[in-house]
């Protein structure tokens, strides 16, 4: 059988998912990481959520070709323990955590970006990024907002 395709929007939808899972039980103890344990056969809602069912085409000994229901939940979690994200359990290839490395990942990837002016908030975020002269542009906006602030607060 050949490996399916896994998006890179749905394992970080995964992970997401077992951030969220986490975050809602120990918030922020990331102490408490290596303790809680995920187990496969009960990450069903994770795996719909992210997307990960499929189907697929086989051809069955008589010729006849019929669709086989699969989940690609167990290659999403190795891809996540091949990044470094989560870690099964030494005992048992069922059980799983995340790792401090997924936790902050997820978190990351969780936290909502500002919807307003996307393109110039990713500038002032990362200021190597800016193009020659685009900062001149950016420090001209905050001087103008500046400006105005002070006006309203001595008029």
């Amino acid at each position: 059988m050949n490996k399916p395709n896994l998006p890179e929007e749905k394992i970080q939808k995964l992970l997401i998912c077992l951030f969220k899972q986490f975050a809602s039980k120990h918030d922020e103890q990331t102490h408490k990481l290596s303790s809680y344990n995920f187990y496969l056969t009960d990450m069903i809602g994770c795996a719909k959520s992210s997307g990960l069912n499929y189907s697929k085409q086989v051809q069955a000994r008589d010729g006849e070709i019929v669709q086989v229901g699969a989940s690609q939940l167990v290659d999403a979690v190795k891809e996540l323990e091949h990044r470094g994200y989560v870690q099964f359990d030494k005992d048992s290839r069922l059980t799983y955590t995340l790792t401090a490395t997924g936790y902050e990942k997820a978190k990351e990837l969780s936290t909502p970006k500002p919807k307003f002016l996307p393109s110039l908030w990713e500038k002032v975020k990362n200021p190597e990024r800016i193009a020659d002269g685009t900062h001149k542009g950016i420090y001209a906006f905050i001087g103008v907002v500046f400006m105005w602030l002070m006006s309203k607060l001595f008029s």
